[in-house]
């Protein structure tokens, strides 16, 4: 998707108010449900300089991240609904 699309766009507009980072848009290699569904795309939930832990084993969040992942994932299905 478009780096300059309305979902991109709003999405990061939440994303930066949420944590005062000035997050750039990112692309990963891997399969997400985002290719099965039009106009769709993942967002979150690694944080810049956590420890990449998915698909590992032992994979798990601190409840500090998974609180703050909810309230970036609520604000933006506010913005998203607007």
């Amino acid at each position: 998707m478009a780096p300059d699309s309305e979902l991109v766009q709003k999405l990061l507009k939440v994303y930066r108010q949420q944590t005062g980072q000035d997050a750039k848009p990112k692309c990963i290699g891997g399969g997400t449900y985002a290719k099965m569904i039009p106009n769709t795309l993942a967002f979150g939930p690694i944080f810049p300089g956590d420890e990449v832990r998915e698909h590992k084993p032992d994979e798990f969040m601190e409840i500090s991240r998974l609180v703050e992942n909810c309230k970036i994932i609520a604000a933006a299905m506010y913005e998203l609904a607007k």
